[in-house]
């Protein structure tokens, strides 16, 4: 039996049901080109939240969108960019038409332009505890001797060198200092990595910057290689 002035489970959820309905946008709504997630959550009443689920990943405060094949990332909500095609879509899962401002739909789904996208060369963060071999193995990639020529023959700023992995591969090397002060550095250069080269003297091990490196890699979710360096200093007794 209900008590005056309450409603059962069902009443309450049929009302929310229809203020739900009747809160929606009944006409056509504007898109351009772009629309940020906030913007586009005004549009249809909705959240922001609700809208990033259609078109983001999220990971440890990270923004992840797929479109078209291509990857991008944000650091934040707010710079979040929904392409046309995309805000259309999530509109159309919330029941909104949409009226196109400035191009048609299809300009963006069958634009020619995708198909000749240009590949640009990987972006590789080089990390690891100080004088774990960073830099000269960096060097013999490069076929220089930056190493030689480093203040207290330590690296104390990000060195950035373009090579050849193969013939036909070329790739963007960020070598990152391994003193403790340079942390900032380390994650500035795993942040904008493809993928980071974790190296490691097999005569050390892991150790307190390893330990804070592999802590930035799990957290921005880089593909890493782990790289066993300095293998020829090992001795037994060096060998757990």
């Amino acid at each position: 039996m209900l008590r005056r002035g309450t409603l059962s489970r069902a009443t309450a959820a049929s009302w929310s049901s229809l203020r739900s309905f009747a809160s929606k946008p009944k006409k056509p709504i504007v898109l351009n080109d772009f629309t940020r997630v906030r913007e586009l959550s005004k549009k249809l009443k909705v959240t922001a939240d609700e809208v990033v689920k259609h078109a983001c990943r999220k990971h440890y405060r990270k923004y992840y969108m797929t479109h078209h094949d291509v990857k991008y990332k944000f650091d934040t909500l707010k710079q979040v960019i929904l392409p046309l095609d995309l805000a259309a879509r999530i509109a159309d899962h919330f029941g909104v038409e949409v009226a196109y401002e400035a191009v048609e739909p299809q300009d963006i789904v069958s634009d020619p332009s995708l198909g000749v996208l240009v590949s640009r060369p990987p972006v590789i963060a080089v990390m690891g505890h100080v004088d774990h071999g960073k830099t000269t193995l960096m060097d013999t990639l490069r076929g220089a001797n930056v190493a030689k020529h480093e203040v207290e023959n330590i690296t104390q700023k990000i060195h950035v060198c373009d090579t050849m992995l193969a013939p036909d591969v070329p790739a963007t090397f960020l070598d990152t200092p391994g003193h403790f002060h340079f942390t900032r550095m380390r994650n500035n250069a795993a942040d904008v990595a493809d993928v980071v080269v974790l190296v490691v003297a097999a005569d050390e091990g892991c150790r307190l910057q390893t330990d804070e490196s592999i802590g930035c890699i799990e957290s921005l979710d880089v593909p890493t290689v782990v790289c066993v360096n300095k293998v020829d200093l090992v001795t037994p007794s060096t060998i757990d």
